[in-house]
């Protein structure tokens, strides 16, 4: 249980899900530390009052400071980009699973019982069935998945080992204010800066394709009831909306909300791409209470408004 007098460290709090996830658990304690190399993320992210170790979670020893006197770890930090881990697979294993290692490590060397690791639904790759349930075999189709599901594995040994809490969280496609536009390839922020900027919008395959678009806010919020409620440790929870968008419906909605046209280019489907996909949240219900609580036209009216604060 998170209180005033829990230490928590988020790694990766500089960057988009992480920085966010910082806003959330002040309204729980102040006694926050964040980690991040700076890759994706920046600094201005981080709420006052925060401290802040620069660190590459790739190497052991640069963590062992920054860990110290910790309750609660929210590992958050990660090469995020399916795209760059197919292009750079040293780059993604180094981040994403050997990141996830020496955060373990250093957990068990200091004595830190309670871990939340923040996994992907890139694990599943192609669903064998809908919606997609925590139970499906996973069959990760970039390496970004693949990394992913190896600090799941880690999670599961080190709980076995060692002794340590983990929840491992799989929120699938999250979208909001902060992220790195040059590596993400959401579509919703994506798609929502191009109509209000009066820019074409790229489509792979005829929009027919299906997402479960879950805001930011949704998904931090899941972290700090996963890490408030003990029935979560040793679990894995999917964290999404429960149901599937379609990208022409994407589209339309963001139509509807900022009032102007679209330019929709449509171009040939990219073999290896995932048709539909969407969560079943019915564990993550049972175990911590989740509810997803922002409407996919709410999350887009609150985008828009953070994208134009960050002009001014």
């Amino acid at each position: 249980m998170i209180t005033d007098a829990t230490r928590v460290l988020i790694t990766g709090g500089a960057g988009f899900i992480g920085s966010h996830l910082c806003e959330e658990v002040l309204k729980h304690t102040r006694h926050i530390v964040v980690v991040d190399d700076l890759s994706t993320g920046t600094e201005s992210n981080i709420p006052l009052g925060v401290e802040f170790f620069r660190v590459d979670i790739s190497k052991c020893d640069e963590l062992y400071t920054a860990m110290r006197d910790i309750d609660v770890v929210f590992h958050v930090a990660a090469q995020p980009s399916t795209r760059s881990s197919i292009e750079d697979p040293d780059l993604d294993f180094l981040s994403n699973a050997l990141g996830t290692y020496n955060v373990l490590i250093v957990a068990r060397d200091a004595g830190i019982k309670r871990i939340i690791y923040t996994s992907s639904s890139a694990i599943y790759g192609e669903p064998e069935r809908l919606p997609i349930a925590e139970k499906q075999l996973p069959g990760p189709m970039t390496p970004y998945g693949a990394s992913k599901l190896c600090g799941e594995n880690y999670c599961n040994v080190f709980a076995r080992a060692y002794g340590l809490d983990c929840t491992c969280l799989r929120p699938f496609n999250v979208y909001g204010s902060r992220e790195n536009l040059e590596t993400s390839l959401d579509e919703v922020v994506h798609y929502t800066r191009a109509v209000t900027e009066g820019q074409p919008i790229t489509v792979n395959g005829d929009g027919s394709q299906t997402r479960d678009y879950i805001y930011v806010k949704d998904v931090v919020r899941a972290h700090v009831m996963a890490a408030n409620n003990d029935n979560s440790i040793g679990k894995v929870l999917n964290i999404g909306t429960g149901g599937e968008i379609r990208i022409n419906d994407l589209i339309k909605t963001i139509e509807v909300v900022t009032g102007r046209k679209a330019e929709v280019q449509y171009k040939p489907w990219p073999e290896g791409d995932i048709k539909r996909e969407y969560a079943d949240i019915s564990l993550a219900k049972k175990v911590i209470g989740y509810q997803p609580e922002t409407r996919l036209s709410d999350g887009i009216r609150q985008l828009i408004g953070e994208l134009q604060t960050s002009r001014t």
